[in-house]
Formats: C-alpha cells, sequence, structure tokens
C-alpha cells in the first residue's frame, strides 16, 4: 500500500482501528525487511560458492605477497557478507544491540565505499583524457558518500535502519552514488568506444588477442 493511502485511510478510522492498522503496517514493513535481509544474505552466498574456485585459484592463491588488488576485492568482498549475516540473527533485545549494529555498520559499509570508490577514480584517472579533473570531481562525490554513509551509522540503531528509512543523509547518499556511477561509468564506456573505433571496430577485436587488447586500451590499469 502506497504511504500516502495508508495515511489517508488511517484518517478515516476510529482511533483503536487506527492503532491496529499502523501496528499491521509495520509489521509488515518489518517482514518486508527480514525477507529482504534473507534473500541478500543467500544471493551473496550463492555467488560466493559459485566463483570460489576461481577465487581460491586468483586471490588466495596469489596473497603470499603483497597487492593492492587482493586488498581492494577483499574489502569489497566480506565485510558485507558479515554485515548480512548480522542483518538476519540480530534482535533489539541482543546485548548491546546498538553498538553491535553501529560496529558492523562502518566495519561493513566505510571499508567497502572506500574501496570502490578508489578503484574508480583511478580506472577513470588512468584511462580518461582530462584524468585528474574528472578524478577529482570523482574524489569529492566519494568522500561526499563516505560521509553520508557515516550520519547514516550515527542515527542507526536496532529499532530504527536507516537503510530502510527515509532520511536526509540516506537519501543524500542514494543521489550522490547515483551522480558518482552514472559519471565514472559514463567516462570509462566512452573510453572503451574510442578504442575500439581506434581499432576499426568489433570486427577487428574479434582477431585480436584480449590481454592485448586490454593492454593497448590502458583498461589493465581499471584491475590494479
Amino acid at each position: 500500500m502506497p504511504i500516502a493511502n495508508f495515511f489517508e485511510r488511517a484518517a478515516m478510522m476510529d482511533p483503536e482501528d487506527t492503532s491496529f492498522t499502523v501496528l499491521e503496517y509495520g509489521l509488515r514493513k518489518q517482514q518486508i525487511a527480514d525477507y529482504a535481509a534473507f534473500a541478500k544474505l543467500a544471493l551473496l552466498v550463492y555467488d560466493i560458492f559459485l566463483n570460489l574456485d576461481r577465487e581460491v585459484r586468483l586471490v588466495w592463491r596469489t596473497s603470499d605477497r603483497f597487492r593492492w588488488s587482493n586488498v581492494i576485492y577483499y574489502t569489497n568482498r566480506y565485510p558485507v557478507v558479515a554485515y548480512q549475516i548480522w542483518s538476519v540473527c540480530y534482535t533489539p533485545k541482543t546485548p548491546h544491540c546498538d553498538a553491535l549494529y553501529q560496529f558492523f555498520w562502518y566495519f561493513s559499509f566505510i571499508p567497502t565505499r572506500v574501496a570502490i570508490s578508489a578503484s574508480w577514480i583511478l580506472r577513470v584517472y588512468a584511462v580518461v583524457d582530462h584524468g585528474l579533473i574528472f578524478g577529482l570531481i570523482l574524489t569529492v562525490l566519494g568522500l561526499a558518500i563516505i560521509a553520508f554513509d557515516i550520519l547514516q551509522g550515527v542515527q542507526s540503531t536496532c529499532t530504527h535502519n536507516t537503510l530502510s528509512s527515509e532520511t536526509l543523509s540516506g537519501v543524500m547518499t542514494y543521489i550522490c552514488l547515483a551522480v558518482f556511477d552514472i559519471l565514472a561509468t559514463s567516462l570509462v564506456t566512452i573510453r572503451m568506444c574510442q578504442a575500439i573505433h581506434r581499432s576499426g571496430g568489433f570486427h577487428h577485436i574479434d582477431k585480436q588477442n584480449l590481454s592485448e587488447y586490454v593492454l593497448r586500451s590502458c583498461n589493465l590499469a581499471s584491475s590494479l
């Protein structure tokens, strides 16, 4: 039920009916949030098992020496899983629930945001014309996203999840994320199209070794 229709209907009811309707709405909303949390966790676990053999071969077995690519991978991969496990296990009666909630929030979201933002900023800087200017713009957007994430963490408790609530910090996070993603993806896509055009089109790329094309188009820098 849309929120506007819900409150319009509630205003026409008796106080007792209104209280019951509000309670029912809250329970349904919480049920949807619980289903979503289980669905996210199931999808993450499925993805991990689906790619486990490649992950062991390409990441775990190369961890004998320090690599920034491995750091970014681990940071993107596992903190989110920890947060989703917490999301499906905690209850408001959990001891120190609010403190633990904020710990898992910061542990999961902040490192992941930093890693993703940094990888995209470096990618744009490496492959796009005037990459420094666009890199600075994306850096400002990335810092804004992280700042709003921190603010959401401050506002979050076991009984108030800012991810499922309409808060100013949450709205600003989504706006900054949208601008960041659209700008970064557009810049890299334009650069890729330019590289394909200079190579003579897709029918020539099919005849080339993929690794050679990646090196020649400078996209190797995006995976470092």
